[in-house]
């Protein structure tokens, strides 16, 4: 599936194995979180190799804190357009776990979400094969003013109480 990570379209090397597949030993791959809590959670770190969680919209982020040093890679899904709570979860694992991995959107992705995405931590985008891509690659993403601001990056958009600072005191002066 087509990837788009920091502005870019990128190969994804990563691969996600559901609970009945047997998993490889060497390459990057993404679990779900009952195979992390089950007997392979711990083996799967003493592979060798790079591991991520996929975290269904109805599990909790708190079911990873034990994990969270450890995963380079956190996928949360979003299963249909009217369901925001991995907005929630991408949030929650940037500002109060301070995760500094990969925090990846898979399943309906639409890129109108993308600034909003961008500004609670999500960092990649897997975006479905088709019409979806071509709007993704199409698209110019941006937004000028924001009630929420990303603290990481000056290039984000102006924090709406910022700008409005900014304008009283020319007012004023005239």
């Amino acid at each position: 599936m087509p990837l788009l990570k920091n502005g870019e379209w990128i190969l994804d090397t990563w691969r996600f194995y559901a609970d009945d597949q047997p998993i490889p030993s060497a390459r990057p791959k993404i679990v779900t979180l009952a195979r992390l809590q089950g007997d392979d959670g711990e083996f799967l770190f003493h592979c060798g190799c790079n591991l991520g969680v996929r975290l269904e919209s109805h599990e909790k982020v708190e079911e990873l804190e034990p994990w969270l040093e450890r995963l380079q890679l956190i996928a949360l899904v979003f299963p249909k357009f009217v369901d925001g709570r991995a907005f929630s979860s991408a949030a929650m694992l940037r500002g109060h776990y301070g995760f500094k991995g990969e925090i990846r959107a898979v399943g309906n992705v639409l890129v109108d979400q993308y600034p909003f995405m961008r500004r609670v931590g999500f960092d990649a985008f897997e975006v479905e094969p088709g019409r979806a891509q071509d709007s993704w690659k199409k698209a110019r993403i941006g937004i000028g003013l924001a009630y929420q601001y990303d603290d990481t990056s000056e290039a984000e958009a102006t924090a709406v109480w910022r700008a409005r600072r900014g304008v009283r005191p020319a007012l004023a002066a005239e």
